[in-house]
């Protein structure tokens, strides 16, 4: 042990003292800090007296040496030496001054030395320059020695001991000679030892403090080399919860919280093994298996190998700290989370402006990551412009300004820079981050507002428009405020009155008081509507008086802009307008439109009275030349009764088109939309044209393609019209050859509809390129040459273009002269099936089977290949009779026989007569069945047909169906009789029929015509006689005529129906309408009282056939088919509407009941009189009523009749609708709960 430690214990304690084990490990460590202060003293003394024996004997050479000698020893002192003249330039400098002060001798040679190198001060201030030491020598001729500090070139303090001598030549002062030693290290070795010798003297005064400030303030334990703890104080045992003896010979793992990883631990050990202080956080584990975090600091005692011999370890318990910072580490992690989900851009920045933080939304927006903007000044990087786009100083920006001077900053009119170098503006919040009264930076919060901005200058520019526009319509404004009944009138408002110009505030009371007394109540009546929410717009028509007496029609137009927390209405605003000029024109418009409408009154009456005058003998002589063709004539008669037929219906055609046109060009004709079958309306169009077509020796071709769908939704009647009339035209022109109605899909039409292209391909004269769109013009021809040779109103293209336009279609041709034309228009329809090749490829009876065709126009073979292709027949075609039998011999000789021949009557060389004859001659061939085709029939063709056992005898143009029927009958039926398109309609019901029909030449017409097809007829010479017949009798159908004595037609429908209601379901009659009337307006004044169908005098033989078809069919399906409940209502959803209440359904059904009837009469009778408001309200109550119900049909049709109120269409809608309201009545009614 040390001898002064030794002595001070013995001093302190006593002789007799004896430490304990811990204490003396202690005393260790002090007395090896006694025996280093020892070393370190020895070595300072041992410097000491070295340096002042060198000097002594440098001195004595010194003197024996030359001047080189002198100079380089000099320089090797490590004194610093330098010499001066008398004014003190500097003479000479050695190498340890020059390093010592900063300046080399090259650079201070000639130059004052007190100039450059100062003497200072204790407190660091220069003293005056004559009192520098050289200077002093020489002004005293004496040496000196003292203490000082010189200050080096760059300014620092060097504390040195100093001689300075003055230099004696010849017995006179030349100069002075100074060194000076840098006692820096001197001053540090002896505050060292004075240091540790007052270490030494209060150690082991103050050794039991240290060891009770060590248990209260510090956690100590001391390990040997193997890391075993040899020592703990008091804290240790406390904090770990371990004895002092539970923990002698232990190692540290004893607390090991597992929290650290082993890696943490190597270097731990790897620091201190190598002598090197360790200082780190630990966590540790107590007994009790809590944690405890401490910091710790682990010093190694190396012994003289530099091994570690022992280690000592002051820990501090910062687990409080710990806790906090976790608690602040969560609480930041909160705030990120916050900063992250606010959707603004946020930033922090520290007092120098650089970026300390920044989220997601930010890195977003301004295209920098978190990581590339940490540390950047941000103003520099995202900030340097201003909304101008002139660069922006960081001294200038107003964000860091107003945070320095106010602690926070908001605004919207600052703009950032992105990454890519693009701008934004943004609105932005800051709040600076103050500390004790320090700022430490702050917090930015923005958003991107471009798109409000936009907005903004979108505003603004819809204002100026505004603006320009009020100006420029005259348009005055006005604002009320309600609350305060000040009413605001802009500028625009005097100059109306007639004032200058002026800004107005006044009264509402006031205003009203302009308005002219007759409108008054109207004007109040609109305002109280829309303050109470009745209505929307305020708008409304007044007069007021200018200034000079004059009185102006004003329209005002408003709406309520502001209302409070009660609804109550707080201001209006709108505009006011001078219409004196409309109101004016409008007048005369009215005048002229009424003097338009008598003028067209008379012409509609006029027309109207001649098509009856007209139609009415027609009807006679077209009905009683059709009889009279019928009975046996020789052949002069049937050429006079020919000549007859055609004069009559060329002079019907003529009253048709001058009808149509006229319509058409006054805009009241009417498109119906209703579903009909395309497949019928075909095969009855061209069935009627075949005729026509024969008598020219012509071939009337039909071809569908096989996607068409046949049920649609369109105007049958206008589109058998357009047909009739391309393909009337085309027989008018065509001399040779034939005529092919085409009809195909294409591709481009809306979403459930079909694109129907109708095609008229003809062989006839053509047309010039040049005359294609003069063909189309009223009364006009290619060539007028053309009326004179072909005759004809030059109408008919007229009246089918403006036909298919209205329809929503358009129609175009293609010709050229000699060759032939082609019109073609296309058509948008609604699909209500598919294809009617569906029904057909239901049955496999007729697939597979070899057919021969044998036709000499090449059209109607491709066509008949076609129809029986898609049947799934395998057809083969022949062009003559002589082909056809040398066919039939090949597939006989094959053992392929067929078993079905199409032939053709009229054929050049063998017609189809001679060829049946050829086949029934070689039974070897087993054609088991024959089917003849013609384009005209003959007396005789039938009976001759039944000889040659031709099971059908069909007329040209053939339809698909009805192909098919005739070849599934003449295939089923092994003694059937001759199938005809008479047969075939004959299969059908007969009908017990009352006429209702005052003249006596169309009663006859009409009872000849219908006992013709098998119906009996019932004959009413007034309306009276016809419902007393109805009454009395049970009748399928009536035709009524409506122009009749004593009660008309309608009279008698509205009395029939007014029955019908008190007899229940089923009682409804079909009522067929008679008239001579074909103007507008006609069908649907029919329709609207009552009647089911329409047909114009005289009466088309065809149309009745038609009309009467139809009615069968819809018998046999009413028998068959009756309407399902579910078709009309959804009685489920209904309960789920009324929460399943039986009395509410019943009480909401009897309302029902009580009222859909009365707005369905209200709706006819509106409809009749024209009030489109009454037809829309009652309507739009119906379609809500029928919603609860899910009542599909009725809110359609309901919705139809309200947005077609007032116009053509609503008179269908009005009948549909009505209809589908029956059919939910009655479903409510039969409903069972």
């Amino acid at each position: 042990m040390h001898r002064l430690l030794e002595r001070q214990l013995r001093r302190q304690l006593g002789r007799d003292f004896q430490a304990d084990a811990a204490l003396a490990s202690f005393l260790d460590i002090v007395d090896s800090y006694y025996h280093e202060v020892d070393k370190e003293q020895r070595l300072l003394q041992n410097s000491l007296s070295m340096n002042t024996a060198e000097l002594n004997a440098v001195n004595e050479r010194m003197r024996i040496q030359n001047t080189e000698m002198t100079r380089t020893l000099l320089n090797t002192l490590s004194d610093g030496v330098y010499a001066t003249d008398l004014e003190g330039r500097l003479t000479f400098m050695n190498a340890a001054a020059e390093k010592k002060l900063g300046w080399s001798e090259q650079e201070l040679i000639g130059q004052p030395v007190q100039e450059h190198v100062q003497c200072l001060l204790p407190d660091g201030s220069a003293q005056l320059a004559e009192d520098c030491p050289h200077l002093r020598s020489i002004r005293d001729g004496v040496s000196l020695q003292d203490n000082g500090i010189f200050s080096g070139r760059n300014g620092e303090h060097i504390p040195v001991e100093f001689r300075s001598s003055p230099i004696v030549q010849n017995g006179k002062v030349s100069g002075a000679l100074v060194s000076f030693q840098d006692t820096s290290l001197h001053i540090e070795a002896a505050n060292k030892l004075r240091l540790a010798n007052d270490k030494l003297s209060s150690a082991l005064r103050e050794l039991e403090f240290q060891q009770l400030a060590l248990d209260e303030h510090a956690i100590v334990s001391i390990a040997d080399k193997r890391g075993c703890i040899v020592y703990v104080n008091r804290k240790f045992s406390e904090i770990s919860q371990y004895a002092p003896d539970e923990l002698m010979g232990q190692d540290h793992r004893v607390l090991n919280s597992g929290y650290h990883s082993r890696a943490f631990f190597t270097d731990m050990w790897r620091t201190i093994e190598s002598g090197q202080v360790w200082h780190g956080e630990v966590r540790n584990r107590r007994r009790d298996g809590t944690f405890y975090w401490v910091e710790s600091t682990i010093v190694p005692f190396m012994d003289e190998e530099g091994r570690p011999e022992r280690y000592i370890s002051v820990r501090t318990d910062i687990t409080a700290r710990k806790m906090l910072e976790e608690q602040l580490s969560e609480q930041r992690a909160f705030y990120e989370r916050i900063s992250e989900t606010m959707g603004e851009g946020l930033y922090v920045q520290d007092s120098a402006g650089r970026c300390t933080y920044m989220n997601s939304e930010a890195e977003h927006m301004l295209g920098w990551t978190r990581e590339e903007l940490l540390g950047r000044p941000v103003h520099d990087t995202i900030h340097c412009f201003t909304a101008e786009g002139e660069a922006l100083p960081a001294e200038q920006c107003s964000i860091m300004l107003a945070v320095r001077e106010n602690g926070d900053w908001q605004g919207d009119d600052q703009v950032f820079v992105r990454k890519d170098g693009t701008t934004f503006p943004v609105e932005g919040t800051s709040r600076a981050i103050i500390r004790d009264g320090v700022s430490y930076g702050s917090v930015v919060a923005f958003s991107d507002i471009s798109e409000r901005k936009n907005s903004e200058r979108i505003v603004r520019l819809a204002q100026e428009r505004l603006n320009l526009a009020l100006e420029g319509s005259g348009l005055a404004l006005w604002d009320w405020d309600v609350a305060h009944d000040q009413v605001y009138l802009s500028d625009r408002w005097s100059l109306i009155l007639g004032d200058e110009l002026q800004e107005v505030v006044i009264t509402s009371a006031q205003l009203f008081s302009l308005v002219h007394v007759d409108e008054r109540a109207n004007v109040e009546n609109n305002l109280v509507s829309v303050l109470k929410g009745q209505n929307e717009f305020y708008s409304v028509e007044f007069r007021v008086q200018r200034r000079d007496g004059e009185w102006i029609w004003i329209h005002t137009h408003g709406k309520v802009v502001d209302r409070d927390s009660n609804g109550r209405v707080t201001r209006m605003s709108g505009t006011n307008a001078d219409i004196t000029a409309r109101r004016e024109a409008e007048a005369a418009l009215r005048q002229a439109k009424e003097a338009a409408e008598a003028a067209s009154r008379a012409k509609g009456d006029f027309l109207a009275n001649m098509s009856h005058e007209i139609r009415t003998p027609m009807n006679g002589i077209i009905g009683m030349t059709e009889l009279a063709l019928d009975t046996e004539l020789n052949s002069e008669q049937r050429e006079y009764l020919g000549l007859v037929q055609s004069s009559a219906d060329a002079l019907l055609t003529i009253l048709n088109d001058i009808l149509d046109f006229s319509k058409i060009e006054s805009g009241k004709l009417d498109i119906e939309n209703i579903e009909f079958s395309l497949e019928h309306m075909l095969r009855e169009t061209m069935k009627s044209l075949a005729v026509r077509a024969h008598q020219k020796q012509l071939e009337l071709l039909l071809h569908v393609a096989p996607d068409v769908p046949d049920r649609l939704l369109g105007d049958p009647g206008r589109l058998r019209q357009v047909i009739v009339n391309l393909v009337g035209n085309a027989i008018k022109f065509t001399a040779s050859g034939e005529i092919e109605v085409d009809v195909q899909c294409l591709k481009g039409a809306p979403e459930g509809q079909m694109r129907m292209q109708f095609s008229v391909r003809d062989t006839g004269i053509g047309i010039a390129r040049d005359k294609f769109q003069t063909i189309f013009e009223s009364f006009s021809q290619a060539d007028t040459s053309t009326t004179r040779r072909y005759g004809g109103t030059g109408l008919g293209l007229t009246i089918s273009a403006q036909l298919v336009s209205l329809m929503g279609g358009s129609i175009a041709l293609q010709s050229e002269i000699g060759q032939g034309s082609n019109f073609y228009f296309t058509l948008d329809m609604l699909m209500l099936s598919v294809s009617p090749l569906a029904e057909y490829q239901q049955t496999g009876r007729i697939a597979g089977m070899s057919v021969l065709i044998a036709d000499d126009n090449a059209t109607n073979r491709r066509l008949l290949q076609e129809m029986l292709t898609n049947w799934k027949m395998h057809p083969v075609v022949t062009s003559n009779g002589q082909e056809a039998l040398d066919e039939l011999a090949r597939a006989t000789a094959s053992g392929h026989p067929y078993g079905l021949a199409l032939l053709d009557l009229q054929m050049p060389d063998m017609d189809g007569f001679e060829l049946a004859e050829r086949i029934r001659e070689h039974p070897e061939y087993l054609v088991k069945t024959l089917m003849m085709l013609t384009s005209e029939g003959q007396r005789g063709h039938a009976s001759r047909c039944r000889e040659l056992g031709v099971a059908a005898y069909l007329m040209k143009p053939i339809a698909q169906s009805e192909l098919f029927d005739a070849i599934m009958t003449a295939l089923g039926v092994s003694e059937q009789q001759l199938t005809t398109r008479h047969s075939l309609k004959e299969m059908r019901r007969r009908l017990n029929l009352l006429l209702a029909e005052d003249n006596a030449v169309n009663q006859t017409l009409a009872t000849r015509l219908l006992t013709k097809l098998g119906h009996t007829v019932t004959v009413a010479n007034n309306g009276i006689e016809a419902v007393q017949l109805w009454q009395n009798g049970s009748f399928d159908a009536i035709l009524m005529d409506v122009d009749m004595p004593e009660m008309n037609g309608y009279d008698a429908t509205r009395c029939i129906r007014e029955q019908e209601q008190h007899l229940g379901e089923g009682a409804h009659i079909h009522i067929v309408a008679m008239t001579a009337h074909a103007m507008q307006g006609a069908r649907e004044e029919c329709l609207l009282n009552g009647m089911d169908g329409y047909l114009t005098k005289p009466i088309d033989t065809e149309a009745l056939w038609q009309e009467l078809d139809s009615l069968v069919q819809r018998a046999e399906v009413d028998v068959v088919a009756p309407a399902a409940v579910l078709a009309v209502a959804d009685f489920e959803q209904a309960r789920q509407i009324m929460d399943d209440s039986r009395e509410l359904f019943d009480e909401i059904s009897s309302l029902f009941l009580l009222d859909a009837p009365s707005h369905m009469q209200q709706i006819k009778e509106g409809a009749l009189r024209g009030d489109s408001a009454a037809v829309r309200h009652s309507a739009h109550t119906i379609k809500g009523m029928a919603g609860i119900y899910a009542a599909e049909s009725t809110m359609h049709f309901s919705e139809r009749v309200e947005k077609t109120a007032g116009e053509p269409e609503c008179v269908a809608a009005v009948a549909q609708m009505e209809v589908a309201l029956t059919e939910l009545i009655a479903a409510i009614k039969a409903y069972q709960w």
